[in-house]
């Protein structure tokens, strides 16, 4: 006999059904998703239905709407036709199939033993890890001849993330790799 349990573990979880939006059945998404551009790409998402297998519904039309700082998926589906039938999908999970988007935050730890490049493209260091801080991630890193430097991970400071060669490449300011 499958379970709810056997039957969710092919679908991992994008966000929660917010308010209505509108008289058409448009609602926003409360999500986690660390690249919710990707959330444009999907035809269908899935909700809990009756005795708690999933439902699938088509998405009709979607779209990104910036507030603040913040992203919020706007989605209209199919067979939520007005805002009294999105008022009442509120509060529960939505759901799509596994491997459908990148769900992985690009964690900085995984930066650990990336090689370091300046502006010109020369590997000047390497890092060592990244701490955890309330502001942002800093990078610790070892910088050949100097030693090592910690190093705020935003975009002042770091040019360009390439995973495929490994590489943190660093914009080029005075005295941020001194000791």
């Amino acid at each position: 006999m499958t379970t709810n349990k056997q039957i969710h573990q092919s679908f991992d979880t994008i966000g929660t059904v917010g308010k209505p939006h509108g008289l058409k059945g448009e609602f926003g998404v409360r999500t986690q998703v660390p690249y919710p551009e990707q959330l444009l790409e999907l035809d269908r998402v899935y909700l809990l239905g009756e005795f708690g297998m999933l439902q699938p519904y088509t998405i009709r039309s979607s779209r990104l709407d910036l507030q603040g700082n913040r992203q919020t998926f706007f989605v209209n589906l199919e067979m939520v036709a007005d805002r009294n039938a999105a008022a009442a999908l509120s509060g529960k999970e939505i759901f799509i199939e596994t491997g459908h988007i990148d769900l992985d935050d690009d964690d900085p730890d995984d930066l650990s033993g990336y090689r370091v490049l300046n502006e010109k493209g020369t590997t000047i260091g390497e890092v060592l890890e990244t701490l955890e801080n309330p502001a942002h991630p800093i990078l610790r890193t070892r910088i050949d001849g100097k030693g090592e430097v910690l190093i705020p991970f935003v975009e002042a400071f770091v040019y360009e993330i390439d995973d495929d060669e490994a590489t943190v490449t660093l914009v080029d300011i005075e005295g941020l790799l001194e000791l």
